[in-house]
Parts: structure tokens; sequence; C-alpha cells
């Protein structure tokens, strides 16, 4: 086994420090020197397991790492750093120190560390090149000349220290120069391959006024394989001291364990020491565990039989004999062990199994992600203002894409940089693309808040509501409009003008009214320089009365809306007779009219034949011409239908006459795209037409062309430079319709209070859970499913209720449209819906406590193709291979490590982007609630019921039969607001959950006895309470803390959720017994009507005495909050999160409320630490110990003053370095906006410690902060 050994000092800092001089030179000074360390062991696996336990490590400036294994004589508590106490045991990995090396002049480590990394990889042999390794900058870089950074790799093959020096640490022979000067063959730091030899993890610890030089310190650079293909044995090239080599052979483990690979064990067989047996099962081992089971062993048999028959020559008959036993017993080995092989590929390969994950865990902090991405956008609006400064004439129009996580701020730092932009060029006008009118109603109003005046305006199209006369559209004739735009017309058709007559609701008109004036034409006078407009508006031109737009910025995807004809319910279809027939363009005899006639001949002879996709070789024949085509298009357009629009009159009058005129005339429209879809296709060249043309009959038998196209974004719009932010962002789609596309970064953060549950053996499709089913079983299975997944709905709507912010929901739901209404029935208000596509920019959810992403829209496999067929104008051979629905992928857990799953993913990577692109939707849906700002004041519990992977950490890998079984019928019924006490009324209150059985009643009680619950109704409701309740027995008692998650057997509420329940006698009118049962007033505020609503007519109903339990949850609602009982007055605590720092002689009569509590073991006793809100809303945590009073004093309060512990108090200074974050560092990040914003919001101290919580978690932190109490009480 392979383990890290960690040393921690009593007290010096392993660390670099570094402090100004007088004149501003940063001085170092060095590690501390510690005599004595306390020893502790971290068994790791991989490279990913050593990069998660190095960066723990790192976080820690009073540790190092050793190679060494201690042994068993080594006193692990305190022991001298001695070779007499640790072994040079064989590890797997390996660090590797390099010292002021030349920086290329291409690299900026401090954007590129990664790149950084892969060029100092580079320099060692050929073995590490394109292997994953953790890096980590040193202490001194940044400071010092030259790349000062440590490289770890995880080796296929164990390796002493003595090994590592030889094929690492050799010098070059220079006859001329003493050994010790020789150059180095690698530029390594050879003295760090000793047992013994420090390795520092630590990052510096900085002096106030000294900035960290270093942006990012540590992370894991992605290779090609994970391991470092051994070379043994290890030879020197130039040779080695006699010394060195004797050591490294004393080292050396034995070699005739697993892992040390096949030509090593076929080399032994025939050894002394190894002989026949043990040589040639451990090569047939190694064989197989490389090539697999599945591959056909016959190379195998015929090279360990040459080797067996060769390694025989010269031995006696007896041996020989015996030999050839073996070597004829070889097939039967080898087949044991494929099977052997076997049994353990499908284990590593099963659903779930531990493996590599596909994606990195983010490093940074919030503050640091917004930093980085703040600076990453102002670049772009840089080049932006370059752009404008100079002109079109030096510069093209950049195009930038920035890819951020959901929640960092990438909407809210390019609202900052364009009011900046506003304010240096006031004539600049920009055009800011949302995904919908809601959103850009939004984002307008955040950019003329953040402008403090109004220089924004969201514009609302045709039919949106106007704001300014509500139960109106903007345009007041909306269907008019439509029907005009179909016809071939436009706005201003309708509009009209002094020539042509106005329009009844132009402004222009003398004597419109304010109510009646059109909504849509006022916006157009409105001088602003930045105006917010929906996806859908970029294919078109910018409406007239709009100025000329210098820059463009993108929010979220909007590729899959600028591809038209994919509505199945409403296809674009145009019959082939209106196509091919000659219309009058201006006049008979006209030049366009006679081209137009000779293109549509050629067309009715090229269409005749055809069905399916169109063809490019009887268009050829015909003699169509891409000219002819294009221009036939254009005239067609422009010649128009010209309908008879009667403004005048009412909308409906005049629609209808309009709808008159058109029945006698052709969709212009229709016909001259598919002219210039077709004009695109001759162009192309290609044989078959990419999706976009294709011949069908429509429902009445009809032979049309239907039409699917793809439409550019206007270059009204993209005329200038171009902006594109997007949380999933793929480049290679992005570039379809930006091909210079230069996408800088992606910024991802860290979470701190997020826990997320996925399934992994479920990917609920549509077939499932959405489409009709006509088997009568498969109906069956799908109501079964949508059942349980409203119980759980259901129950976590009571779990967490009033845990969401005020206003908000507390459970939001994302999942397809089509079973949206389904969920929705009977459910609590505090649970909201959304469907899949319909959320993306949406901020309502942000305060959620639950969030559940129900399945994934994936597209089916033909849709997908024709998306790339039309979007890139080429279909590909791959277009009609299916889904690999088996491809291997995993899930990211935030340990670093994957969990096995499988995937569909299409075989063309080119249409699988489209997939990609759809399936963001998973991760967009989960992104609402905002998970990277939450904290621990705002925890959320995110469940995502579907297998498919995304880039979140996951905590919790587990089936959906774990989380959809462990609702129990208990919880069901609280859910319910409804818990009786016999089983009977119970199966009523769950009807729907028992449809199917004909004893409800004795369904119910089974299904509790096989799930161990027997007798929990009557517990309930007369008893001891729920599941893991403890009754209290003192008014500050620990209770269940209420912060219920998935805990992998049972979703429970906590008992203080009961609190709004009432218990009531009642008896039916057709029972002779009375019954008890516990009514939820919250939920039902008349409990007579629900119970018989659900059980029948009662012949009595009256409210009895709570169970004690009950009581208690009751209480402590009360109990916790003691501030409602006297007058505010100043706190008695010096807190450290910003709350008045009063002495502790003062008298307080307020305590705050204990939100979430976490108990530490500090000198043999377990106290409590608990996180407060005080009544105004500023947390405080304190360390609590028996002794005090409360309240102080006597006379203040009629209550019996109860017992209150004395409080350890501490600065945020204090709490920083107790978890060895330097000061200074703190102090830095608070300058940051947001950061002041936080001080301006809740005050300095509690600002400073939500910074030092994001940098090191809160586990950490409460640790630390027991520490310090634990310090305080001795010293006192």
């Amino acid at each position: 086994m392979t383990t890290i050994t960690q040393l921690r000092t009593r007290g010096p800092v392993l660390a670099k420090r570094w402090h100004r001089s007088p004149d501003g030179t940063p001085i170092e000074t060095g590690y501390h020197v510690a005599a004595v360390y306390s020893v502790a062991e971290h068994p790791v696996a991989s490279i990913f397991d050593t990069a998660r336990v190095l960066d723990g490590i790192a976080a820690d400036s009073r540790s190092c790492v050793i190679r060494g294994r201690p042994k068993p004589t080594c006193d692990r508590t305190g022991t001298r750093r001695l070779k007499a106490h640790f072994d040079d045991a064989a590890q797997s990995w390996s660090a590797h120190d390099f010292d002021s090396i030349d920086s290329p002049d291409w690299l900026d480590w401090r954007s590129e560390p990664a790149a950084a990394a892969a060029h100092l990889r580079s320099l060692l042999p050929v073995a590490f090149h394109d292997v994953t390794c953790w890096w980590s900058f040193t202490g001194s870089q940044g400071f010092k000349h030259g790349l000062r950074m440590r490289l770890v790799f995880w080796h296929d093959l164990p390796l002493t220290c003595a090994e590592l020096k030889l094929w690492l640490g050799e010098r070059q022979p220079e006859p001329s120069l003493p050994r010790s000067k020789w150059p180095k063959l690698y530029p390594v730091d050879a003295q760090l391959y000793s047992r013994v030899q420090q390795i520092f993890t630590a990052a510096p610890v900085l002096a106030n006024g000294v900035p960290d030089p270093v942006p990012v310190r540590s992370g894991v650079l992605a290779g090609r394989t994970d391991m470092v293909p051994t070379p043994w044995p290890i030879v020197p090239r130039f040779g080695a001291p006699a010394v060195e080599a004797a050591a490294a052979q004393a080292a050396a483990v034995p070699r005739d364990h697993a892992g040390a690979g096949y030509a090593y064990h076929r080399g032994r067989i025939g050894d002394d020491g190894g002989g026949f047996h043990t040589p040639m099962l451990s090569a047939a081992s190694a064989w197989v565990a490389e090539h697999g089971a599945s591959t056909d062993p016959a190379p195998l048999l015929a090279d360990l039989t040459a080797a067996a028959q060769s390694a025989v020559e010269g031995l006696g008959p007896d041996r020989c004999a015996d030999v050839a036993d073996r070597v004829a017993n070889l097939p039967r080995m080898i087949e044991w062990i494929r099977g052997q092989q076997l049994a353990t590929e499908k284990q590593r390969n099963a659903i779930g199994a531990p493996c590599t994950p596909v994606s990195t865990l983010p490093t940074l902090t919030l503050l640091e992600a917004e930093a980085a991405l703040q600076k990453v956008v102002a670049d772009a609006f840089a080049r932006t203002r370059q752009f404008l400064e100079f002109g079109e004439f030096f510069y093209d129009p950049p195009r930038v894409g920035i890819g951020a996580g959901i929640g960092i701020g990438k909407t809210e730092a390019a609202i900052r940089e364009a009011v900046r932009l506003v304010a240096d060029r006031p004539g600049v006008r920009i055009a800011f693309a949302v995904p919908t009118h809601k959103t850009g109603d939004d984002i307008a109003a955040r950019l003329n808040a953040a402008a403090g005046s109004r220089i924004a305006a969201s514009w609302r199209g045709i039919g949106q509501p106007d704001p300014l006369q509500p139960g109106c559209s903007m345009c007041r004739v909306p269907e008019l409009v439509g029907a005009v735009r179909r016809s071939g017309g436009g706005v201003r058709d309708v509009c009209g003008g002094p020539q042509r007559g106005w329009c009844r609701h132009n402004p222009r008109r003398p004597g419109v009214t304010p109510v009646e004036a059109c909504g849509y034409r006022q916006q157009i006078g409105r001088g602003v320089a930045v105006w917010v407009i929906p996806h859908a508006m970029l294919a078109g031109a910018p409406p007239a009365g709009l100025p000329e737009f210098d820059m463009l910025v993108i929010d979220e995807a909007p590729w899959l809306s600028l591809l038209g004809g994919f509505d199945i319910n409403a296809p674009v279809r145009i019959p082939i007779d209106d196509v091919v027939r000659r219309h009058v363009l201006g006049t008979p005899d006209c030049l366009a009219t006679l081209v137009h006639a000779s293109a549509a001949d050629k067309l009715r002879t090229a269409l005749a034949g055809q069905d399916g996709l169109l063809r490019r070789a009887p268009l050829v024949e015909a003699g169509l011409g891409v000219f002819a085509v294009r221009h036939s298009a254009g005239e067609v357009w422009r010649a128009g239908s010209k309908p008879e629009i009667r403004r005048e009159l009412p909308q409906a009058e005049a629609l209808a006459a309009l709808n008159a005129s058109l029945e006698r005339t052709p969709p212009v429209a229709t016909i001259a795209r598919a002219l210039r879809l077709i004009a695109d296709f001759l162009a192309s060249g290609q044989d078959v037409a990419p999706e976009t043309l294709r011949i069908e009959h429509d429902a009445e038998g009809v032979r049309c062309l239907r039409l699917k196209w793809r439409s550019d974004i206007h270059s009204g719009w993209s005329a200038g430079p171009v902006l594109y932010l997007d949380a999933t962002l793929v480049p290679e789609l992005a570039r379809l319709w930006l091909p210079a596309l230069d996408v800088a970064t992606e910024v991802r953060a860290r979470e701190t209070a997020v826990r997320r549950v996925q399934v992994i053996d479920r990917q609920n499709g549509k077939t499932g859970l959405v489409y009709k089913c006509e088997d009568a079983s498969a109906a069956q299975m799908q109501h079964h499913r949508v059942r349980r997944i409203r119980r759980l709905i259901e129950t976590l709507a009571f779990t967490f209720r009033g845990k969401g912010a005020a206003g908000g929901p507390d459970v939001v739901v994302v999942t397809y449209k089509g079973i949206v209404a389904r969920l929705r029935a009977d459910m609590p208000a505090n649970v909201a819906f959304g469907n899949f596509n319909g959320t993306r920019g949406y901020d309502g959810w942000k305060s959620c406590a639950v969030v559940v992403v129900i399945g994934r829209p994936l597209p089916a496999q033909r849709d997908v193709a024709t998306m790339a067929a039309v979007a890139s104008g080429r279909r590909s051979d791959a277009a009609g291979l299916p889904y690999d629905v088996a491809a291997p992928s995993a899930l990211t857990m935030r340990d670093g490590t994957g969990r096995r799953v499988t995937m569909a993913r299409h075989p063309d990577g080119s249409i699988d982007v489209f997939r990609q692109q759809i399936l963001s939707e998973v991760e967009q849906a989960e992104g609402r609630a905002r998970g990277v700002r939450r904290s621990l004041q705002s925890p959320l519990l995110s469940i995502i019921l579907t297998a498919h992977p995304t880039e979140l950490p996951v905590d919790s890998a587990v089936a959906q039969d774990e989380i959809l079984n462990s609702i129990g019928i208990a919880a069901h019924l609280a859910a319910r607001g409804i818990v009786p006490g016999n089983s009977q009324d119970a199966a009523a209150v769950l009807a729907d959950d028992f449809d199917g059985a004909g004893d409800r009643a004795a369904a119910l009680r089974k299904r509790m006895s096989d799930a161990g619950c027997a007798g929990a109704l009557e517990r309930i409701v007369t008893g001891s309470g729920p599941l893991g309740f403890e009754p209290v027995s003192s008014l500050y008692r620990v209770l269940y803390t209420g912060n219920s998650q998935v805990r992998g057997e049972a979703l429970e509420p906590a008992p203080e959720c009961f609190s709004t329940f009432r218990a009531y006698r009642y008896r039916r009118a057709d029972c002779r017994k009375s019954s008890v049962a516990l009514i939820d007033i919250h939920r039902h505020a008349e409990p007579a009507a629900a119970l018989a609503a659900v059980v029948g007519p009662l012949a009595s109903f009256k409210r009895i005495a709570a169970p004690a339990w009950l009581i208690d949850a009751k209480a402590r609602v009360t109990y916790d909050q003691p501030e409602r009982w006297f007058p505010p007055a100043p706190s008695v605590f010096t807190t450290i999160l910003g709350t008045d720092h009063c002495s502790r002689d003062a008298a307080s009569l307020m305590l705050p409320v204990a939100e979430d509590i976490l108990s530490v073991r500090r000198r043999g006793a377990l106290v409590s630490m608990h996180f407060y809100g005080a009544p105004h809303g500023v947390p405080l945590i304190l360390i609590r110990t028996a002794g005090a009073s409360w309240p102080p004093g006597s006379g203040r309060s009629e209550r019996k003053s109860v017992s209150l512990p004395a409080a350890s108090v501490f600065s945020a200074e204090d709490i920083a370095a107790a978890v060895d974050v330097p000061w200074p560092s703190i102090l830095d990040l608070m300058a940051d906006i947001h950061a002041q914003e936080r001080v301006r919001a809740v005050g300095f101290d509690r600002a400073a410690v939500e910074i030092i919580t994001d940098r090191v978690g809160t586990r950490r932190l409460s640790t630390a902060v027991a520490g310090l109490s634990s310090r305080s009480d001795h010293n006192s």
C-alpha cells in the first residue's frame, strides 16, 4: 500500500515567510527548525488521491511531507526526523522540485500555471511526458527569478528513494570537474529523493503589505495517462558510483509481486530464485491484466511455451518432465486467469465503481473566481475599446467567448464593463442579447442601477405585454402584423405613413390617445445606449429606428434558436405546385418575370421524380444554376404579394379582409426561402441536401417541400465586436456561427455549502416519464414512477418548509414540460416548477433550500444529426449511426474521485456537440439555485435524478431506489399534513399510493413491516415521536438540527417540522372506535374538513393534548428564540462576525438563535459549537461551556432563569492565524469590490470570516475555533 507521510510541528511554521524592507524590497525568512513532529499516514491509490491529500496538507503551514514510512517503533505523537525512525519503502508517488528554471518568452505563468507545469514536465525523461501530475508553486515563486515549482507523479511501479535518485539524480561526467560540479541530466533537486527529506507544501506566509504574486498555487495537469511507465531495472546512463548502485540494489523491493510487468516475470522463468510455476503464473497474469480478458491468449501461450522450453535446456530429465507438465497445463491456467480478470473488469466497470473523473474540481474560491472573471471580461472590453478607437481598417472586430461557472457573476461583470464603456464613450451603442424578455427586463434594470441613470431599455416585440398599458400588447394589432409578415410584408406595411395612411394606433397619427397609441412604435424613440434584446431577434435586422450598434454581448447560448423549421408540431411545408408556379413579378414581360418563369419551369422538371432529401443531380440536369435560382428568390421576395391592408379598421375586421385577399395569393415569404435554400444547396456542391430540403406528403396527401434552415446573426447586430458569455460554452458549436471566436478562459469556483446527491443507475428519459404508453403494463409502470417522484417532492416540501428565503420557494423542481402538470397537481405552495429550456438566466430561485432535477432533455439521434447538417451545411457520413447508449463516463465526486456511469453519445463529434449543448440544460437548471453562492446561513441540497454526468461535483452517488425508497410512510403522511394512528385511515390519506391494492390497510402495514417501521404510526401519535428523536430534558438540550439530508437509508423530517401539528381525537361515522390523528394546521386551516375529505364523514372530532414529544418539539421553537421574551439590549458577547463590541461585564438580555450545531470533543468533554443567527440577522460563532445563568440578574422576566454557557470569543484575525491563513492575504481580498459590499452589509469581521471560510472550509474553521477556545480556557 502506498501512503503519504505527513509531519506536523507543535508550533514552528514550515513555510517561507516574506516581509518588506524599508525600501519596499521583499525579504525572505527561511523555514523554522522543528525538533519534534507528530506523524500521520494517508493511504493513496492514484494521482487524484495524492492531489487531494497534498491539497489538504498544503493548507496547514505547520505540516510537510516525507517519502519515508514510519517504522513500527516510531512514536507518532512526537518523533525526531531521523532515518532510524523511517523506512525507505517503495512508493508509487514521486515529487520533483524545480528551482530557478528560465521561463520561455511565450509563457505567462501567472495566467497559465498549467502551461508552466507542462513546460517543466517536458524537461523530465520521456516516460513523464503526457502523464497526469499534481503541480504546486513553491514559496519563492514570484519573489525570485525563474520558475519554481513542484511536480508530483504516480508510477505504475513503486520506487524507493534510492531508485529515484539513481534514475533522476544522475549527472553527466566532466573529467575536468569534481563530481559535485557535474551538470545534472535533469533540472531537479536530487536532495528530495531521501526518506526523511522534507517536502514543503504550504503557501508562503506574507507579512502585512506583501501581495501574493501567485494567483493559483496548485492544480492538476491532465495527461494522456495517469501513471508513469517506469523502466525496470533502472540503469544509469553514464554509470553510477558503487555506493549509489549498491544502495539502490539493497533498497530494491522484490519484483515478484503484482505490478512488475510481463517482461520482468517472463525473464525470471527458470531462474534459481523463481523457478517455473510462479514466474509463469505472474507473467500470464500481467499479460492478461494489460490486454484484457477478451483478448485472444494464443500469443501469450506461444511465448510462455517458448520461454519455458528455452529455460529448461541443460536441466535433468525429471526437471524437464515437470516443466513439460506445467507447459501442458498452461491453457487451463490462462483460462482461469482470464476468468479472474473478467470478474475484476466487471467489478471495475460496474455502474458506480470508483474511476477517474472526467472533469477536474474547481480550486478557486468565489472571490478569487469573481476577480479572475472580472479581469477576463475587462480584457474583452479593452479589445472592444481598441477596435472602436482605431477602427476596422487596422483590426478585425474581436469575437471573444468566456466560459464561467453558473452563479459566479459573468452577467454582472459584463454589466459593469458596459456601464464603464458607455460612460467613457457616450456615443457608443451596445446590444445585449439574452434568452427571454423577462431576463431582459432584469438586466436592463441592473444596467440602469449600475449607471445611476437610464442608459438601457429592454426591447419588447410585437406581441409582448405593454408595461405602460396593462392588458395590452406592445403592438395593438399583433395578429394583423403576423399575417402581413407571413405574406411577405413587414411591420412598416401595417404602421403605414402619410401617403399610404396611418395605422389607427400609430403615435404619429393626429388625434390618437395615449391609451390607443402603439407601444411598439413609442419605444423606438428612447435615446438609450444599451438595448437588451431576446435571442430570437438576432436572426433578423434591427428594427427600424434603432441605432447602429457598436458591440454585441450575447448572454447564454442562442444557437438552437437560430435553427428554423424544427418544430414537429408546426413543420414548415410548401406545396410543390406553389414553388414551381410562374409568378408575375411586376409586369408579365419584365426581365424579373421572365427569369423567374425560366427557373420555375426547370425546377418543375427537376422535382418531378424526387422524393425524400433533395438530390442535386436532377437540378443540374434540368439546367438550374445558382445565380438564376438566387436571383429568382430575390425577385419573388421583393415583389411580394402586397395585399391590401385596411389600416383604418379595427384589428378583427382588417385581419378578415387581409385573409380574404391572401387566399388568392401564394405564401411569398416561404417560396422565397425555399428558392434561397435550393440555391445554397446547388452552391454547396453536395449530392444530397443537408436536411434542409425534403420532399414529403402532408396529412392531406399533398406533395410538399419541407424546409429547415439556419439563420446567421444579422450583420446589423454583429458588425462590431462580439462578447459571448455562457456557463456551459461548447466552442465547436459556437464557432459554426462565430468562426473567429477566441475562447478566453473558463472560470469556475468551488462550492462551500452544497450537498449534491445524484443517481447512477437511471436516466429518467421522456419514454419512461412523459410519452403516452399504449401498453397497459408500461402505462402502469410510468404511473408508478411518477407517483414515487411526487412522494419525494411532497416530503421535501414538508421537511424543508420555511428553509428558503421569504417570498421564494423552498423546493424547486425542474423537469420535462410534459410532466410538470402531473407533478404540480395538489402540490404544496412552497414548491416551484420549471421545465428544461425555460430557465436559462432566471434568478428567482437563488435562495431555495432544495433543487431537484428530474431527467435530461436528450434529443433523438436523428434530430441532432439534422441540426448538425443544417447548421454546418454538410451532411455527415455518420449521420445515420445510432447513439452509443452505453458510452463510459463518470461523475466527478467532491473528493476528486469518479464514479462510473454510462451515457448516450454520438460517434461523430461534429454531431455530438449539439447533444452536449442541449444536455447542458441539466447543469443550467440546477444552477438556478446558485449553489456557488451558498453559505452556512443558506445551505442547498441538490438532488439530480439522472445519471447524466456534468461538471458539478457530487457528494453522494447512489442508486435511485435508495432515494425514492428512503421516504417512509410516516414521512409521507406528515408531508400531506395528516398522520392518523391507524393503518386504515393512513391508507386512505395515501390512497393514490395503494390504488392497485385490494386491501390498502394490509398493504400499508406490510410496507411498514418490510421497512422495519412497524408501529411507527402509534409511536408518532401517542408515543415517543419520529425516528431519531430524543425528548428534551433541559431547556437548551441539543436536539436534531433539522438540516435533513439524503443520508442513504432514510429521508425523515426533523421533529421540529411537526411544530405546526395539533392532536385530535376523532371517530368515523362508520366506526364505533375512536382514533387519534396529528393534523398540520399550517396546511389544513380546517382540520375536521380535511380529515373528513380523506377518511369519510366524522361522527366526532375534538382537539386533545399533544403527545409529549410534540410538546417538546414545539417548545424548542420558542425556547430557542428567547429574544422574543425581552426588549433588545446590547449583546454581552464580543463576537467575531460584526456585532457590537461591548465589554464582558455588560449585562445582556438577548440570546441568539441556534441554526446549526457541530459537536467537538475538547479536553475529554463533548461540547457544542453553535452557529447563531442574532435577531438582526448577523450570525455569531460561540463555544459554549457550562456555568452561566440566563438571564443575568433577576426581575427582568417572569420566566425561570436557565443554564446558559459562557462564551469564548475571538477576532477574525485570531481565527485567520488559527487556520494558518495569512492575515495580509485576507486584507488583500477584502479590497475587492464584492468584499467591500459585504462589509457594508454585514460588517468587517463577518465579511472577513466569510472569506476565511471560503479558503479553508467550514470543518477546518470549526476545528480551529474549538482549539482557540481550549487555549483560551487554559490561559484563564
